[in-house]
């Protein structure tokens, strides 16, 4: 069964859920207050902190140990995915000036990079097995979806919502995404990448980010049973 991670702003804790449910299995306290994005690459967990102190954080597995840590390129580090499991390259995102960038490894050299919003809009992106970015977009209550064209600029798809756009997530089927409309958190399944919401679950209020526990599943369209990964890139 799929298992979600979600990423408590309010609590500074990371939580694993049971499956696609308000069920909390156990949790780890944030190695930092404010965290943001969360992913994992089916060996680690990796965090961001986005004003304490603009770290991205490699855990040991899911653990409050921290293996290593590189400095966030920009202030407001909020967002963070993986294009390959285990690690590959992680992707963060930063508020600060509204950029998606692609690093080498886990290291603080970029390789490349993209304005994914305007206006601190962006506030989560997640990678597909096809090579395409995805984000969520946050702007004053009229939050939307969007499908990049690979790692660029370009989108090819997008639909409105969530209204307060927090954290998203790709499965290889469907799109995820958080929504912090009323101060209460609500996580929604999508059809694919349609504004078709199938399930959705309450998260805490404050949840920044999102990510499954197999990343093998989100990057091979699907075809492992283990997970969804969950991630909160804000740009």
């Amino acid at each position: 069964m799929a298992n979600l991670y979600s990423s408590d702003d309010t609590g500074d804790k990371f939580k694993l859920h049971s499956g696609f449910s308000i069920t909390i299995t156990t949790s780890i306290a944030s190695p930092t207050a404010t965290p943001g994005g969360i992913t994992w690459d089916d060996t680690d967990f990796f965090s961001t902190s986005y004003g304490a102190t603009d770290k991205i954080y490699r855990h040991t597995g899911f653990s409050t140990t921290i293996a290593a840590s590189i400095a966030a390129p920009a202030a407001t580090a909020v967002g963070l995915t993986c294009d390959a499991a285990p690690i590959g390259n992680i992707i963060s995102g930063n508020q600060a000036d509204d950029k998606i960038r692609k690093h080498s490894g886990f290291s603080v050299t970029i390789t490349d990079s993209f304005v994914g919003g305007t206006g601190n809009e962006t506030s989560d992106v997640t990678f597909d097995g096809s090579g395409n970015v995805y984000g969520i977009r946050f702007a004053g209550g009229a939050g939307k979806s969007v499908k990049y064209t690979g790692f660029s600029a370009t989108v090819s798809s997008s639909f409105a919502g969530p209204a307060n756009a927090s954290g998203c997530t790709w499965d290889g089927t469907n799109f995820y995404a958080t929504d912090l409309a009323g101060g209460a958190g609500t996580c929604k399944k999508y059809t694919g990448f349609t504004s078709t919401v199938n399930a959705s679950i309450n998260v805490a209020a404050n949840t920044r980010s999102i990510a499954w526990d197999d990343a093998a599943a989100r990057l091979a369209g699907g075809a492992t049973p283990a997970a969804l990964h969950f991630l909160l890139m804000g740009v």
